[in-house]
């Protein structure tokens, strides 16, 4: 019988060329030939989709309010440091957007999050019902902190169809948070085919609140400006994530991608307009368009962009269908 799985990011590979994928993949290591054949491989791939102009984001992030719980220092809107106005996706517009996604029969991935804390929501499980009876073939996907977990939400939230649970376990001495030690002593022993199959599909991360990633747009709070410039080459390139990912804010706005945290970029509103009909309207395409020229516009030429050090190599994998279904 499988138990929830607990994956230490910071045991190393051994070596090898799983140890290089490691680097470039997972951001184990900032050197400048690691960052570059991060880069060559986004802009490949921002080319990629940008040649196959999908009509329709395969990666949503849905944002249900805009608070988090958790102090991270890498985080622009950590519980102590949070400039946004507070809100709340209100049910109307819930019902509106899962009603897009059903129009659209959906089939790409749905995140019940995006720059906040999900279970804050106490209505995510009916939030996950709601999509899931609309996009009946959207992989479902939900990443939390755990700090609110129990198991009556696990179960609730797959039982609601929820297809993956991403648990990030944030402890500076990388010990389990008291929550997640209690949902592994009642999940864990559980025999039944249908718990085991919610816990092959549930990752618990152990992760450090100190961790330095990447800048979030240059707004980073232990990510400097100085940081940034040893490998400032970013720059000069292009992203994929405008080609793939779509991040609905809890009024409906849209931003211009999940590392613009503080919604400095609005690309539309579907309160007001379609998810498709903001994915091909004129301000996404006329991003695209500067990003498809990187040495003479690219991330330069906008003002989030140009202060961001993410490669999403990550991401462009989940927009070929490299995730679990249940």
């Amino acid at each position: 019988m499988s138990e929830i799985k607990i994956i230490n990011r910071y045991v190393r590979n051994k070596g090898g060329l799983s140890k290089l994928v490691g680097k470039i993949y997972r951001r184990e290591s900032n050197s400048n030939n690691v960052n570059k054949m991060r880069l060559l491989l986004n802009d490949m791939f921002s080319y990629y989709f940008g040649f196959r102009g999908l009509d329709r984001p395969p990666l949503i992030e849905l944002e249900t309010q805009n608070r988090c719980n958790m102090t991270c220092s890498f985080c622009p809107v950590n519980v102590n440091d949070d400039p946004r106005e507070y809100y709340k996706m209100p049910d109307s517009l819930l019902e509106k957007i899962a009603n897009d996604l059903g129009e659209m029969d959906f089939s790409g991935k749905i995140s019940l999050y995006a720059n906040n804390e999900p279970l804050l929501d106490d209505r995510i499980i009916n939030v996950c019902r709601l999509i899931r009876s609309k996009a009946k073939r959207a992989t479902i996907n939900i990443s939390t902190n755990g700090i609110l977990m129990t198991k009556e939400i696990f179960l609730g939230l797959f039982e609601a169809g929820l297809n993956e649970m991403v648990i990030d376990n944030y402890n500076d001495k990388l010990a389990l948070i008291k929550p997640l030690s209690r949902l592994l002593d009642e999940i864990n022993p559980m025999n039944d085919p249908k718990i085991e199959n919610y816990r092959l599909n549930t990752r618990i991360i152990l992760r450090k609140k100190t961790e330095v990633l990447d800048s979030r747009g240059g707004y980073s709070p232990n990510k400097k400006n100085e940081d940034f410039q040893t490998y400032k080459y970013y720059s000069d390139h292009s992203c994929a994530l405008p080609f793939i990912q779509f991040v609905i804010r809890p009024n409906g706005e849209i931003s211009l991608c999940a590392t613009d945290a503080l919604g400095k970029v609005t690309l539309g509103d579907v309160s007001k307009q379609s998810i498709r009909e903001v994915w091909n309207g004129e301000k996404f395409r006329e991003v695209r368009k500067k990003l498809l020229r990187p040495k003479k516009q690219g991330r330069k030429s906008l003002d989030v962009c140009k202060g961001c050090d993410f490669a999403p190599i990550q991401n462009v994998r989940e927009a070929l269908g490299g995730h679990s279904r249940n």
